[in-house]
């Protein structure tokens, strides 16, 4: 997918949101579910993932711009709003899904994985994705728009992994947030509106010169293992 196209993406999702009057549970509960909601604090649940990403931390002054427009954006929702907020150092880009939780284990070996991801990753020009606008999904995920030419990265590692999950993510956004309940419609339509004027704002540049391999156990991070960290070719500019 081009910068074009995951533009248009992007769009296409919020265009999905800005035609709603307020959240739907119906839509929520596709979020709720990832969370332990008998807890104040909401948990995430456990579940087995395998995946490819960049970050883990991000870099400081990417995570700096992320943190200070979400604490905008969370800012002009009801306070009593339940909202899970991504730990500052556990945003990432997510480059390639392996499995995901509902799907069987995956055949290969984890030697035989890190190999794969090794040599896809290292067969990669390193390059850089810029951060501009974010959207919100009918869901209530809070995301961040990636642009960048990644088609390469996620070719190779999809030819060097066969045997991963079918469903692998089109864009190339950072989840920071997800928002639990209806905002309420007063607020719903200030939320789309500071979307829409998000558009020309830019955030920053993260270099994709580095993808870990990760064994994640809890959502969004909450624990994990860092199975490898493979080195692209070269430095990505900017």
């Amino acid at each position: 997918m081009g910068i074009a196209a995951a533009q248009e993406r992007y769009e296409q999702i919020s265009d999905r949101t800005r035609r709603l009057p307020d959240f739907r549970v119906s839509d929520l509960e596709r979020s709720r579910r990832f969370f332990d909601l008998s807890s104040p604090s909401l948990p995430t649940r456990s579940f087995e993932v395998l995946t490819c990403v960049v970050g883990l931390p991000l870099p400081v002054a990417l995570q700096r711009a992320f943190l200070d427009k979400r604490r905008e954006i969370l800012g002009s929702i009801p306070a009593t709003t339940r909202v899970y907020r991504v730990a500052p150092t556990l945003l990432h880009w997510e480059a390639h899904i392996i499995r995901r939780p509902e799907e069987p284990d995956i055949p290969s070996s984890m030697d035989d994985l890190e190999r794969a991801v090794r040599l896809a990753v290292g067969g990669t020009p390193a390059f850089s994705i810029d951060f501009a606008g974010f959207f919100v999904s009918p869901e209530g995920t809070v995301c961040f728009q990636g642009l960048g030419e990644w088609d390469t990265l996620r070719r190779r590692l999809a030819e060097q992994l066969p045997d991963s999950s079918v469903h692998q993510l089109e864009t190339g956004h950072v989840s920071v947030a997800r928002i639990l309940d209806p905002i309420g419609s007063s607020a719903f339509p200030q939320l789309v509106a500071l979307r829409d004027a998000s558009s020309g704002e830019r955030y920053g540049t993260l270099a994709v010169d580095e993808v870990k391999l990760v064994l994640e156990r809890r959502w969004y991070m909450e624990d994990h293992t860092v199975v490898c960290a493979a080195r692209t070719q070269g430095v990505a500019a900017g």
